[in-house]
């Protein structure tokens, strides 16, 4: 299980962007209605369970204790620059 705390986050386009805990970033955008904010802690399975186009990736916000939070397949192993303008891209 990996865990992070949201840094970036785009209201826009529902990306953010996580602080993983070995100092990368993963960047996910979100499949729902929930609303991560900036320090909200994240957990996931980074190989989440099966789907036809891969693995499906979903957390969970340990901040609100919501768990079910679906999202894209993330990109992980990110610098903060490049999380950074992934987010911001529309």
């Amino acid at each position: 299980m990996e865990s992070g705390i949201v840094e970036h986050w785009n209201n826009l386009t529902g990306r953010f962007s996580v602080r993983c805990e070995d100092g990368t970033y993963a960047v996910f955008k979100l499949m729902g209605p929930q609303d991560p904010k900036r320090g909200d802690k994240m957990t996931w399975d980074e190989r989440g369970p099966r789907v036809a186009d891969g693995y499906r990736t979903v957390l969970r916000n340990e901040t609100k204790a919501v768990a079910g939070v679906h999202v894209n397949q993330g990109q992980f192993g990110l610098t903060k620059e490049t999380a950074a303008a992934l987010v911001a891209m529309r």
